[in-house]
């Protein structure tokens, strides 16, 4: 465990810090399917729900993923999300997502090391208005890493760049940790911290999440 204690560190001092300035806390949850459609070509669909720490602001998503493997433990993703985002004040925001990804994976002795580069356009209503004609684009690059503990239960954790959202050429970054847990061979439980900074000043720039899944591969 010691190849963990500077990022446990890292951690600890992030949330100890953040908690100290302007923060949140945010639910997240989601349920995920996914199935082998074709060869070396799998679909999955997810449906999400979120809530702020006051239960003030809450959404609802759902998307679907089709992928590829190709050579050399390289994938190829292309995805699809709606997203419902409301609030107390009746303010509703409609976003339509796509998503591009390219994905590799090493192995590092007990380690596997995965590599993410996700290339994504949002179209999205004004406030009161549900005509969609906000159109932002983000490139999000995420490094991440899992080591199985015991038995049926892995770690994963690692951090994420946003580049180019909302005109700002690094807008935010995330800190990731999770356990899963393998239920059945095929059905795994998930239980995760994400820690999220805005680099642009706003209101709430550091934001603590508390998430769970659930997914199923059939």
């Amino acid at each position: 465990m010691s190849c963990f204690r500077p990022f446990l560190l890292f951690f600890y001092f992030t949330i100890i810090w953040t908690t100290e300035c302007n923060s949140q806390m945010d639910i997240w949850t989601s349920i995920s399917l996914e199935k082998k459609v074709v060869r070396k070509t799998r679909l999955k669909g997810y449906f999400g729900y979120r809530v702020g720490e006051s239960f003030d602001d809450y959404l609802m998503f759902g998307q679907i993923r089709l992928t590829r493997k190709l050579k050399n433990k390289i994938k190829l993703k292309i995805g699809y999300r709606f997203t419902n985002k409301e609030n107390v004040f009746g303010s509703l925001r409609l976003i339509h997502r796509g998503s591009f990804m390219v994905t590799k994976q090493w192995k590092v002795k007990k380690y596997k090391l995965n590599y993410r580069s996700n290339f994504q356009i949002e179209k999205r209503n004004q406030i009161h208005s549900k005509k969609t004609d906000l159109i932002d684009f983000t490139w999000r690059q995420r490094v991440f890493c899992e080591k199985k503990l015991i038995k049926k239960l892995f770690l994963n954790f690692g951090a994420e760049l946003f580049l180019f959202e909302n005109d700002f050429i690094l807008s935010n970054y995330r800190l990731y940790s999770k356990l899963s847990y393998s239920l059945r061979k095929k059905l795994k439980l998930g239980v995760g911290y994400i820690f999220n900074s805005e680099f642009v000043s706003s209101e709430n720039p550091y934001n603590h999440v508390l998430g769970s899944s659930l997914s199923y591969r059939f």
